[in-house]
């Protein structure tokens, strides 16, 4: 596509209705607050929520992090993150399969509504258990993990397990368990609140665990090397192995591999519109999505699956009706032939009627007139295609206008 096809369609791309938006517009302007600032992507938006939530059901194993969109525009919702690649940007928590790096559920940081960090995980994980018979695992790290949170999560049928900063309100304050300075590497300190279990596990620093479904300690062990005071060389050891630790470990990358699936064939391109760019990134979710689903399918029926570079050219081989591939499930086995746009009668049969009833029979409301004049002309006539009844006659030839 040249340059100067696809800059006109990129300045005519919306996603709401423009009268909504001068609506939402006027309420930001008096402070009313049913103002939306999401409202010019809100029905994109909502469907493609929607859509990650039907057609998947994540494995028992889920993440929640943090993701950034790329961009520098000049706009409130803009976060600065200097942990993350990608440093400027339009913020997203992202639920995510922790396996496939399946993206179930994202919500836009909104810094005029932000919601509380509990408020915001549990609305997260509430469909986790919509066709489940097995309690959900959820991983997080430090920023969202608390002893209230995992509580709330519990009561909703949610496991969770997380790194947890030793000042979070309802950390235990116990001094048989808070130092390991001077304690050998490998070494566990762990004291249990109702359900909750508080770890702290000494390796190169010491890291700070709560769960609501791991033991303390188990027969498992990791190699690290370390110093030997006698001799002054490295050598390696086995030391144990919290199993929180461990799953943590496992199961925590689900949003970093759904980041990593995104960015190999990413369709983000640089706009001043804030809702352009979310809405190219939520192509690139659906996009990526529907590669995860394919795998699974195939994988399932022990088939060899495709890349996600020919994924994504039969994808667009499809939207363009060009060809198809081979019968798949997620994919018709005939070929798309272009549709035939011409103007048809009504009325079936219409040869066989008398003489005086043919030009009435079957009659409907023209679309075109009907969107822009807003009136009722009957017309006998329709698109052979689209089946959309539109006027043919000299001086108003609707068919045409439509069509082009």
């Amino acid at each position: 596509m040249s340059r100067a096809r696809f800059l006109p369609l990129l300045w005519n791309l919306h996603m709401s209705d423009p009268e909504e938006d001068e609506e939402n517009q006027r309420r930001k302007q008096n402070g009313d607050p049913r103002y939306d600032p999401l409202g010019k992507l809100k029905p994109l938006y909502s469907q493609i929520q929607l859509a990650c939530q039907s057609f998947y059901v994540p494995n028992r194993e889920i993440s929640i992090d943090e993701r950034m969109v790329g961009s520098k525009a000049r706009i409130g919702i803009k976060q600065y993150m200097k942990d993350k690649p990608v440093k400027w940007g339009y913020k997203l928590f992202v639920l995510a399969d922790s396996a496939t790096g399946y993206t179930s559920v994202y919500l836009i940081f909104i810094l005029v509504r932000i919601l509380r960090i509990l408020e915001m995980v549990l609305r997260m994980t509430l469909f986790l258990n919509l066709s489940r018979i097995f309690l959900a695992k959820l991983f997080v790290d430090n920023f969202y993990t608390g002893a209230t949170l995992f509580q709330d999560l519990l009561f909703h049928r949610t496991l969770a397990c997380g790194a947890i900063r030793e000042n979070r309100k309802g950390f235990p304050k116990s001094k048989l368990n808070y130092s390991l300075k001077g304690a050998k590497r490998g070494s566990i300190r762990w004291i249990r609140d109702n359900n909750l279990l508080f770890l702290r596990w000494k390796d190169n620093r010491d890291v700070t665990m709560c769960s609501t479904f791991h033991n303390a300690a188990s027969s498992d062990s990791v190699k690290r090397k370390t110093k030997n005071s006698q001799t002054g060389k490295f050598e390696t050891i086995d030391i144990p192995f919290p199993p929180s630790v461990k799953e943590y470990n496992k199961f925590m990358g689900g949003v970093d591999l759904s980041d990593q699936l995104i960015q190999y064939y990413q369709v983000l391109r640089k706009t001043r519109k804030w809702y352009k760019t979310l809405f190219l990134h939520c192509i690139d979710i659906a996009v990526v999505n529907s590669y995860i689903i394919h795998c699974q399918m195939k994988k399932n029926m022990n088939q060899p699956t495709l890349s996600q570079l020919e994924f994504r050219r039969a994808v667009v081989n499809e939207l363009v009706h060009e060809q198809f591939l081979e019968p798949t499930p997620l994919m018709c086995s005939q070929a798309l032939q272009p549709a035939q746009h011409l103007p048809v009668e009504i009325a079936k049969d219409i040869n066989s009627l008398a003489d005086n009833t043919k030009a009435t029979k079957g009659r409907q409301n023209c679309k075109m007139c009907w969107t822009s004049l807003k009136k009722e002309v009957k017309t006998p006539w329709k698109c052979s295609a689209c089946h959309v009844a539109l006027c043919v006659i000299p001086g108003r030839n609707c068919f045409n206008t439509w069509r082009n």
